[in-house]
């Protein structure tokens, strides 16, 4: 799949490729050891428009975190291109004070993101003073302003993290993605690490803060419910790979892929006495991105693989209107 680029686009992901080097493993004594790559995002593409939130959903070690490492560029790419406002990132003399500007992350572990050293008001001024020209006055004003706009006193500014509740920890770490006023904000498991009271609250101000400041909203998440209640489109991950992507609507009553049948099969439900409509059941673990599957990365798994799927990589084709899968067996899942 390739983005076309479009006015409305903010960010254009295009066969963006991730990958490490690894050792492989000896199998005797003595034996030479081969290098090999871990292949964590190979060749995906996607698209997030302005005002949007797109989900990444999928397993632990599909990628997910990786790919959003990559935008933002904690992690350094392999290939590919990455465009923001239209500017490719990717490029050797690009603006990468633009870039962390104006694309931030909230990441999953807001213990480990704050210094437990800095008062609050210095974690929301370091971004501020490093990426911008704003004047001492100027940034304590815009401090103050994020810090009530997720629902925190201003007293809050002067407290250490210690001081603070998970819950709290959490909106200053969104006060800080924030602060810089990005386009675009990556929100990496944005209540995985929360009480399930607290989760809501989260999500809600989320919701709140996008029709506030205008932003984008990647998120990833294993957890479809989030996904279904945040996204306005969805991108299903497999081993490096997107195997299914449409609409949020979609994606949850209409899933086509194995891998998403069996994601959206295996969510919790509310009420016990009730089961999933889809009997769908993922057998095994997530292949090694080392050495992944030939052909389908998911037909090891996957109740309705054959021979084909073994040896031919599946191409992700339109199924409906903005709705692509890749699946060699694709009628197979339809209800």
């Amino acid at each position: 799949m390739t983005n076309e680029s479009n006015p409305e686009s903010l960010l254009e992901v295009t066969e963006l490729k991730t990958y490490f080097k690894s050792r492989g493993k000896a199998h005797a004594p003595f034996a030479k050891i081969k290098s090999g790559y871990v292949k964590a995002v190979d060749n995906v593409s996607l698209v997030v428009r302005r005002r949007e939130t797109v989900g990444i959903v999928g397993e632990s070690g599909c990628g997910k975190t990786t790919l959003a490492r990559t935008i933002v560029g904690l992690t350094k790419s392999t290939g590919g291109s990455i465009k923001l406002n239209g500017k490719e990132l990717l490029a050797p003399k690009s603006n990468q004070k633009e870039r962390f500007k104006h694309a931030q992350i909230v990441f999953q572990d807001y213990e480990s993101s704050l210094d437990p050293r800095m008062k609050i008001i210095d974690t929301l001024n370091e971004p501020l003073i490093e990426l911008t020209q704003l004047s001492s006055d100027d940034r304590r004003r815009k401090v103050t302003e994020v810090i009530q706009a997720v629902g925190l006193a201003e007293d809050f500014l002067h407290r250490l993290p210690k001081q603070l509740s998970g819950g709290q920890k959490q909106r200053v770490s969104i006060a800080r993605a924030l602060v810089t006023e990005p386009k675009l904000v990556i929100l990496d498991e944005p209540t995985s690490a929360l009480d399930a009271s607290v989760q809501a609250q989260i999500l809600n101000l989320l919701i709140e803060l996008q029709e506030r400041y205008s932003i984008s909203y990647l998120i990833i998440t294993h957890n479809i419910a989030v996904a279904e209640y945040l996204a306005d489109r969805i991108y299903v991950m497999y081993a490096g790979k997107i195997v299914e992507q449409g609409p949020a609507k979609s994606i949850i009553s209409e899933p086509r892929h194995p891998y998403t049948l069996a994601l959206i099969a295996s969510a919790p439900i509310a009420n016990p006495r009730h089961k999933t409509m889809l009997d769908v059941e993922l057998r095994g673990e997530v292949p090694s991105v080392v050495d992944p599957p030939a052909g389908c990365r998911f037909h090891p798994r996957c109740p309705y693989a054959e021979t084909i799927c073994g040896v031919e990589e599946p191409r992700l084709e339109q199924l409906a209107p903005k709705h692509t899968v890749a699946c060699h067996f694709v009628e197979k899942t339809k209800r």
